[in-house]
């Protein structure tokens, strides 16, 4: 049993002279989970075939994270993802290795090929490996293909795909002796590999993550896969507000759509919901509430595919656009027809040269993040009832980039959910990122609650295995719009903060800053901007925080060049001789433990790397240090901030206890104490 692993079966059933047996197949082995005699098989079989039917299979992988009724205790649901990788690489190994035969025989002595080219050759090889496919799932007018017959192939895939009909798709032309031979190597290869009749959507969308894509490419379009979990979770959590919409106003868009992994989950539920008057006419219903754009003919490929496989064996007319959606109106005219928007748009900032490019275009571009860009521009086009789920960077929550985006959202919309994800979400990204789930209505009502989770690293197995998260809060919408620039993000421990709301801030009791930057090249070459020697003209001070650097110390002093030429922005690292407490800029932790502040008496020099906080007149050093060292002031740095940085601003808004002055001056002295018996112990 164990050989039928690599099929991707969750679910064997063996018929044996002796009767029928229904296997469940773990991770590590097959488990045998009942059998009935042969004189019994037949109504055992009838008698379970709702249970053993694909669709309560798919509703076990899919709705069973989020609703346990779902859930089959035969079923090894968290196995089908695992086996639906190791068919993902397999299967991108064969794309990457056909693409490549092909390059090296039609483009022998290009390191790289054209764009044209390239896309001939990415929509040769998966348009062969859509054959091998159809043909092992026994779709009509594939089951009898000759494979190794490359015109016929093409033909059969173009009729498929709606070819010169609606879509308006192009056939591949063989224009050379040398192009089909080539072909016709790459189609043997293809046709030798294993049956591919279980092939699910899942498994393409490895394919798009991983094959054909140069680190170049992927930073210039942003391609960063949706995992599947994270769309399941999205389109299955909006379904009850989805069946709220009239039947047929239910139009999915889903811009940047890539692989179209939104649009599969989209498809799949409308399919479920769809009544039984609407079931006769299921094939062009589903063609006319897809939508997707999409700027990579790669991902089009992959995607008009993963729709075909996820409704066969009905063919194509899937409404896919391959177009930059920043240029023109396309964006705005395919968002003004949905009433539900879905996706995971480009995480990164718009380059000088795009931004040129738009504003040439007539196309100018508002925001500096391309996410923020798209929600912009669509979110105002959805209709009363409509609905929207993104995977967005966190950024989005708290910048000022995203204010006005922020301000529309709270003003127009119910959220639903914000839920908070660690960096370990995609494959090749590190970023932060959320996913905020809402809908369009009158007014917010003012006893509407959004629900605020939030993942942490260590927890994310949880949350791909069952949607389990590291904290829940359910508050007021209202509470989204915090002190902090109108932020969406909602803070950990936000009753503690709600309560020490009406303490003073840190600001009341000292001046905080942030230490200078030089320029980004030196004005010449022979000026020094730093050194561990002194050179003449430097000051002491103090470059990097350390690692090592204890609570009681200071960090590795070096010697810096203060002189205006040198200097891109000064702020408060410049000015020297003015006893500070000094905080560290990037966290020293990714735990709760973020902050360390050290006492520099002597007011040195520091770089950005520093945060500068200088008491106010009567505040004793000590007492400052103390209270940044507090797992109060942690708490704060841990429930606001990202893992990217200690903000100046946020820190400036940390509460801190009301002390007369009798207080701080006993505190301090504790803290010189402190200071004198790590002297001692020396």
């Amino acid at each position: 049993m164990f050989a039928c692993r690599p099929l991707g079966a969750p679910v064997v059933i063996a018929l044996k002279p002796g009767g029928v047996e229904l296997w469940r197949q773990g991770k590590d082995q097959a488990e045998l989970v009942d059998q009935a005699p042969s004189n019994k098989a037949r109504s055992y079989l009838r008698a379970r075939t709702k249970e053993l039917s694909p669709l309560r299979v798919f509703r076990a992988k899919t709705w069973g994270r989020l609703d346990r009724q779902y859930q089959l205790g035969f079923v090894d649901t968290g196995l089908m993802p695992l086996i639906e990788q190791e068919t993902g690489e397999r299967l991108t190994k064969l794309v990457g290795r056909v693409y490549q035969g092909l390059q090296r025989s039609l483009h022998p002595r290009k390191k790289s090929v054209s764009a044209d080219e390239g896309h001939w050759l990415i929509k040769s090889a998966f348009w062969l490996l859509a054959a091998k496919i159809l043909h092992d799932k026994r779709v009509p007018n594939f089951t009898r293909l000759n494979l190794l017959d490359v015109d016929d192939v093409f033909a059969r895939v173009a009729r498929h795909y709606d070819s010169g009909g609606k879509t308006g798709l192009a056939g591949i032309k063989i224009r050379t002796q040398k192009e089909r031979e080539a072909l016709d190597e790459a189609a043997g290869e293809i046709s030798q590999f294993s049956d591919l009749g279980l092939v699910t959507t899942e498994s393409l969308s490895h394919v798009y993550e991983s094959a054909l894509i140069t680190q170049s490419v992927r930073k210039a379009l942003g391609t960063h896969s949706t995992p599947q979990y994270l769309v399941d979770y999205v389109v299955w959590k909006l379904a009850p507000w989805i069946r709220d919409i009239p039947e047929d106003q239910r139009d999915v868009f889903e811009p940047a759509s890539g692989h179209a992994a939104f649009l599969v989950s989209a498809m799949r539920l409308l399919k479920e919901e769809l009544s039984p008057e609407g079931q006769s006419g299921r094939k062009q219903y589903l063609r006319k509430h897809i939508h997707g754009v999409e700027i990579d003919p790669f991902a089009v490929e992959i995607a008009r595919l993963s729709l075909t496989l996820a409704d066969i064996p009905n063919s194509n007319g899937w409404d896919l656009t391959t177009a930059d959606m920043f240029e023109g109106s396309i964006l705005a005219k395919k968002a003004a027809k949905a009433s539900i928007l879905l996706g995971n748009p480009p995480f990164e900032r718009f380059s000088a040269d795009e931004r040129d490019r738009y504003a040439a275009q007539g196309n100018p571009v508002v925001h500096e993040n391309k996410t923020t860009e798209v929600l912009s521009r669509i979110l105002p086009l959805l209709p009363l009832g409509g609905v929207f789920g993104f995977v967005v960077p966190q950024g989005i929550l708290h910048n000022k980039d995203a204010a006005d985006l922020r301000s529309l959202i709270r003003r127009e919309f119910e959220i639903q959910e914000i839920c908070l994800l660690p960096d370990e979400v995609f494959l090749f990204s590190d970023a932060e990122s959320a996913i905020i789930l809402g809908r369009r209505v009158v007014s917010p009502s003012p006893t509407q609650r959004t629900s605020f989770r939030r993942v942490w690293n260590g927890d994310m197995k949880g949350f791909k295995l069952d949607y389990a998260v590291s904290s829940r809060q359910d508050v007021p919408a209202s509470s989204l719009s915090s002190n902090l620039s109108g932020s969406l993000r909602l803070p950990e421990l936000f009753a503690l903060w709600v309560e020490l709301g009406l303490l003073p801030s840190l600001d009341s009791l000292a001046d905080i800053g942030q230490g200078f930057a030089f320029k980004g090249r030196d004005p010449s070459e022979d000026t020094r901007t730093e050194s561990a020697q002194e050179f003449p003209g430097a000051s002491p001070g103090f470059s990097h925080f350390g690692t090592k650097t204890q609570l009681h110390g200071l960090p590795e002093q070096v010697w810096l060049n203060l002189d205006p030429a040198v200097i891109g922005c000064s702020r408060t690292g410049t000015t020297t001789g003015q006893s500070q407490v000094l905080l560290n800029y990037a966290l020293v932790s990714r735990g709760p433990w973020r902050l360390k502040a050290l006492i520099d008496t002597k007011g040195n020099a520091v770089t950005s790397r520093f945060i500068t906080v200088r008491p106010c007149e009567g505040v004793p050093l000590g007492y400052l240090w103390a209270i940044l060292n507090t797992p109060l002031a942690n708490a704060f740095a841990f429930s606001y901030l990202t893992k990217r940085d200690i903000l100046v601003g946020t820190m400036r808004k940390m509460p801190v206890p009301i002390a007369s002055r009798d207080d701080m001056d006993r505190i301090a002295a504790l803290a010189n104490k402190y200071f004198d018996e790590v002297l001692r112990e020396k």
